[in-house]
């Protein structure tokens, strides 16, 4: 970014830790670790802002100023501003994490750096080999919608720029390493800009080397935090991503944004259907892995000739020249069923696939029935309730106004003499007094009528 010069900030500035991807490299992992260990967080100095789980989604969004899937989210507009005031009222080492900002275009990151400018910039960007990451991102843009094949998706990422699709353009902008931090890390120190790389063997650790190497760049201690409710982002299987595939054809256009994402992304494509035992891992094959190999080669060299902070080994990021056993977060563990390539699904399994999600979509149905019920039962109660205390409203009513009368006409008797009160009074008691009373008043009765005739 022209004019942006880092070369000499001062010290003693709060920290702001950018992480913005790969997609598919532990980033829902980290982002569900962090957002369930904010407090704890805080009473560290570190925060992790924003009101609720998808601040960050939105910020990266708003940014942009993009969609996701096409859909306008009311949440978006301003999200990036208020993330960012969040930020600079902290005045403390800040944590933003979101795989969407990756692809971001040069006037969307210029637009972030100088928002953060009142901080001391580094940017985190954590990878895995491009043979794992290319079927992992093909199903989740099948889990986002999309209907292309895993045939089309591979060849669109080999095609020319002029006249690759979408998702391959998608696909690059996000996942080359050596692209994505040249973009977003000009003007940066290469200090200030951190490689993490994802190990390709089986983790057996009881913490995740991801967490262990995040840690390390934030400085934060890993054993400080609670990892039992971090939450991965699961994979489907070659069975289970056609029949989403098929599904989304289907359903075309017709089913809105919100209510695709919480039944089909939500539901089937990460509550469900990776759960399967028989899933068949997606791996790719033939002159696709080759292809793909090379592609590994030639971004790990462009990144050694760089002299960013590089967590882990760039050599994590190229797989070996044989397949081998593909990594455990892609299997169904070492007993479990061969990889398979997408492109070769298996009817029956698809068929078992769609009763398990049949099963899944009756199930939240009849949940969302029960609520519903539920709420017209609480609503019919408060109805009752709303009758009775009407009720017991207009019977306060009645007896206020009774009571208004009965002290007004105390106040009426109140208002008289003292003397006429106690004369009154004590003829209600005494004989002999009502009777001077009734001699009084026709006394005065009749020196009435004598005035009245003499005028």
């Amino acid at each position: 970014m022209a004019g942006l010069d880092r070369a000499a900030e001062p010290l003693n500035r709060p920290v702001t830790y950018l992480h913005i991807g790969a997609p598919k490299s532990g980033t829902t992992y980290l982002q569900s670790l962090l957002w369930n260990n904010r407090d704890a967080l805080r009473e560290d100095g570190v925060l992790y802002p924003g009101p609720h789980y998808l601040s960050h989604t939105h910020a990266a969004l708003d940014l942009q100023r993009t969609r996701f899937a096409g859909y306008a989210d009311p949440a978006v507009p301003g999200a990036w501003d208020r993330l960012v005031d969040e930020v600079r009222a902290w005045n403390g080492t800040t944590i933003i994490s979101q795989e969407l900002f990756s692809p971001a275009r040069p006037d969307a990151i210029e637009r972030a750096m100088a928002s953060l400018a009142f901080s001391d910039v580094h940017l985190v960007y954590t990878a895995r080999d491009l043979v794992r990451q290319a079927p992992a991102a093909w199903q989740e843009d099948i889990k986002n919608r999309h209907t292309i094949t895993f045939e089309e998706f591979m060849a669109a990422l080999r095609a020319p720029a002029e006249e690759m699709h979408p998702l391959g353009v998608g696909f690059w902008r996000m996942q080359d390493a050596a692209e994505v931090l040249e973009r977003w890390g000009a003007g940066l120190r290469p200090g200030h800009i951190h490689l993490i790389t994802i190990p390709r063997e089986r983790e057996r650790a009881r913490r995740s080397p991801l967490w262990e190497r995040f840690c390390q760049v934030t400085g934060l201690a890993p054993e400080r935090y609670d990892t039992t409710r971090a939450t991965p982002n699961p994979s489907l299987g070659a069975d289970e991503a056609n029949l989403l595939r098929r599904l989304n054809l289907a359903l075309g256009e017709d089913l809105r944004w919100p209510l695709y994402n919480r039944c089909v992304t939500g539901l089937l494509a990460v509550d469900t259907l990776p759960h399967r035992p028989e899933r068949r891992p997606i791996v790719l094959t033939g002159p696709d892995r080759d292809w793909m190999r090379d592609q590994c080669v030639r971004i790990v060299g462009a990144l050694r000739e760089r002299e960013y902070d590089v967590v882990g080994d760039l050599d994590d990021l190229v797989p070996p020249v044989s397949p081998g056993e593909p990594a455990a977060a892609e299997t169904g563990g070492p007993e479990g069923p061969s990889p398979v390539r997408p492109d070769e699904p298996s009817e029956t399994a698809m068929l078992d696939s769609a009763v398990v999600s049949m099963v899944a979509l009756l199930g939240r149905l009849q949940k969302w029935r029960d609520e519903a019920d539920h709420l017209q039962r609480v609503n019919a109660e408060l109805s009752a309730e709303g009758e009775t205390l009407r009720a017991e409203r207009s019977a306060l009513l009645a007896e206020r106004e009774a009571l208004r009368a009965e002290i007004a006409a105390q106040r009426e008797i109140l208002a008289k003499p003292a003397t006429k009160l106690f004369v009154r009074r004590l003829s209600e008691k005494n004989r002999a007094v009502m009777r001077a009373r009734i001699i009084y008043w026709n006394v005065v009765e009749g020196l009435r009528r004598v005035r009245r005739r003499a005028s």
